[in-house]
């Protein structure tokens, strides 16, 4: 049995993840700035605690963001990933996965225009660990809780852990 640590009450950072996905692909977008500069990732986010949902902060952001409009029911969510830099629990990372959309993706101050990649041909050696870990798990359709353990520095991955949701 899994038991995920919880963040309520804590001052914990609430990251969100959006993949655009289709039948056979998915857009992924090279960050432009910050940490994982000029890795492939979805469209990051961070959730702001208050009256929001974390899927409704996320919806609100991304659409803001991305270029591409969705609604609010096509927004899924595959996962919750805890990051961990050594044993210090940085963020909470909730991965959503967006089907249905209208729009383009555009290029963003974080966010490079986004490249369409196969479903079994993912960039994994030009992304971040965990998320090439992750990412072809929740492709298959499974949704996780998982642990991303990495070292000082966030540079190599150690271990990687997962459950069903």
């Amino acid at each position: 049995m899994y038991v995920r640590l919880t963040t309520e009450g804590l001052d914990m950072q609430i990251t969100t993840l959006v993949y655009l996905i289709g039948d056979d692909h998915l857009y992924l977008a090279t960050k432009k700035k910050g940490p994982g500069m000029g890795l492939y990732n979805g469209y990051e986010g961070e959730h702001h605690n208050g009256s929001e949902t974390i899927s409704r902060d996320t919806w609100r952001e991304f659409d803001k963001t991305s270029g591409v409009k969705v609604l609010p029911k096509h927004l899924n969510k595959f996962a919750v990933i805890d990051f961990f830099e050594c044993n210090e629990h940085i963020f909470e990372c909730h991965v959503f996965f967006i089907e249905q959309w209208s729009g383009q993706p555009r290029e963003t101050d974080e966010m490079a225009l986004p490249d369409k990649f196969s479903k079994v041909q993912l960039p994994i050696e030009k992304m971040w660990k965990a998320n090439s870990r992750f990412l072809p798990l929740i492709i298959s359709g499974k949704k996780i809780v998982g642990e991303a353990r990495y070292d000082k520095g966030m540079r190599e991955l150690l271990s990687f852990t997962h459950f069903s949701m």
